[in-house]
């Protein structure tokens, strides 16, 4: 789309509250343009809580299903968006026909004719339904995976907050079931939550004085405990740990709502040319600062093993058995790449892998929360999956939805003021297995302050604006945007 000379932009976000807004906003308008500040002034008078309140509650309904990007209710709430739009007097922005403003996106998703997910089990082998009792995560590494699956506990090794779920545990090349969120849950005498940890340490370190990991600190920082639980965090630490495979699952004591188990789709805005040689440069930069990193790491290991077990004497300082003996790591030597298949399980079949222990998944949580190690519960059983991504991506059609006041000034009227905010949402879900009771809780993710409450303010401005007896000199565009959630898609492509 042609490039427009925007002269201010005003987004209007997630949290953007209810109260009405200030008659201080700022538009960017030239001091001492006394025309503009009394349109301003007047129009602001039309800005009322009550009709804020009311765009709030219809997009944020269950009627508009979440308005996630490319379903049916965000389509719902585009045409919404231009009926508010073509009410208030604006009409579209130069050179479109219409509101709604499409741009186009890839969508990846997963070959699910290759992509499957199979538990054994005391009662058996079970294939899971994806999208129903199982999702890949979208970070998933491709590949196949066939192995035993080691309980640990939260995926979490954080020494500094005296938490280790992973001391004493061997799950090399295997699967790990880790539970959702951190112990403690919400609790403030959590050290995960702001309490204080009851056992503290210090992350070990390498021979060269580094920490293993730095488990506890990025580049010099105190970690946040928060950022422990995230689904990322808990992938790499299985992989630090050398683990082939995640198992995610929702604990009883932290489930707050159904679990979503809906596949995964990444959209993307499709590169240029020169955008996709510049991201193929930067991840091929990135692997070799990984594989760098891993063969530092291995050269480290090896040294400090051969300082303290096997050094000749007279060797030199810190030379290991291996180095001596034409050893096995060497620093610079490429490393394997690692790779690490990740899904989220429902909460009944995780409570299948579970069986062996003779304990509910209710009680495991509560134990671990309590201190009980993870290696206490060992399970018997068996993991196989596949996953494979599709190789074409296919393109879909996104919506922008944008209005246009045209301005009064014959030469101003070619730069652009921009009040947006985004209105898609993250959609629903149908729960975990048909009937269960996850399936019959609330479902639907309505959105209301992110971002319906944005999107209400941008049309009330809009409204007053386009009501005033006095138009402002710069012409303005208000633009509802769409794939905020999914990445600030919208926005990208204009």
């Amino acid at each position: 789309m042609k490039q427009l000379p925007f002269f201010a932009l005003v987004l209007l976000s997630c949290h953007a509250g209810s109260s009405v807004p200030s008659t201080s906003t700022t538009l960017a308008l030239e001091k001492g343009a006394q025309p503009v500040a009394q349109a301003r002034d007047t129009a602001v008078d039309t800005i009322l809580a009550d009709d804020m309140r009311k765009h709030v509650e219809l997009l944020a309904s269950d009627a508009f299903e979440g308005r996630e990007t490319l379903k049916p209710g965000y389509d719902k709430a585009a045409g919404y968006l231009s009926e508010q739009f073509a009410s208030y007097g604006l009409t579209p922005m130069p050179g479109q026909k219409n509101f709604i403003v499409p741009y186009k996106l890839a969508k990846q998703s997963y070959d699910m004719a290759q992509t499957s997910l199979a538990l054994r089990a005391a009662d058996g082998d079970k294939a899971l339904a994806l999208g129903v009792e199982a999702t890949p995560f979208s970070f998933s590494d491709e590949g196949a995976l066939d192995a035993d699956v080691v309980f640990a506990g939260y995926g979490i090794s954080a020494p500094e907050l005296g938490w280790d779920d992973y001391k004493g545990l061997d799950v090399k090349g295997k699967w790990v079931l880790v539970l959702r969120h951190a112990p403690g849950y919400l609790d403030e005498a959590s050290p995960f939550f702001g309490g204080e940890p009851k056992e503290k340490k210090e992350a070990p370190s390498d021979a060269k004085g580094k920490g293993k990991g730095d488990a506890g600190k990025a580049g010099g920082q105190a970690r946040d405990p928060r950022s422990y639980s995230t689904f990322t965090s808990k992938a790499f630490n299985a992989q630090e740990h050398g683990a082939k495979g995640m198992l995610l699952v929702s604990g009883p004591v932290t489930a707050e709502m159904a679990d979503d188990l809906r596949l995964p789709e990444r959209l993307s805005v499709p590169l240029t040319a020169a955008e996709s040689a510049a991201r193929d440069t930067k991840i091929a930069e990135q692997k070799a600062a990984m594989a760098a990193r891993a063969a530092e790491q291995a050269s480290a290991a090896a040294d400090a093993k051969g300082s303290t077990k096997g050094a000749s004497k007279g060797a030199p300082k810190g030379a290991s058995k291996g180095a001596q003996a034409g050893g096995k790591a060497k620093a610079g030597a490429p490393a394997a790449e690692k790779t690490l298949l990740a899904f989220q399980i429902s909460p009944s079949n995780a409570e299948r892998l579970l069986a062996n222990t003779k304990m509910r998944l209710l009680d495991l949580q509560k134990a671990v929360d309590a201190g009980t190690p993870a290696k206490k519960f060992k399970l018997k059983a068996h993991a196989t999956a596949r996953v494979t991504e599709l190789k074409d991506a296919p393109l879909v059609t996104g919506k922008n939805v944008i209005g246009y006041l045209e301005g009064s000034d014959p030469q101003l009227k070619n730069e652009f003021v921009v009040v947006g905010g985004h209105f898609d949402h993250l959609g629903r879900m149908e729960g975990e297995e048909p009937n269960s009771d996850a399936a019959k809780k609330d479902t639907v993710y309505n959105g209301a302050d992110d971002n319906a409450s944005g999107t209400s303010g941008m049309l009330e401005i809009a409204q007053a604006f386009a009501g005033s007896a006095q138009r402002p000199r710069r012409s303005m565009l208000f633009m509802g945007f769409s794939g905020e959630e999914k990445g600030l898609l919208g926005s990208k492509a204009l």
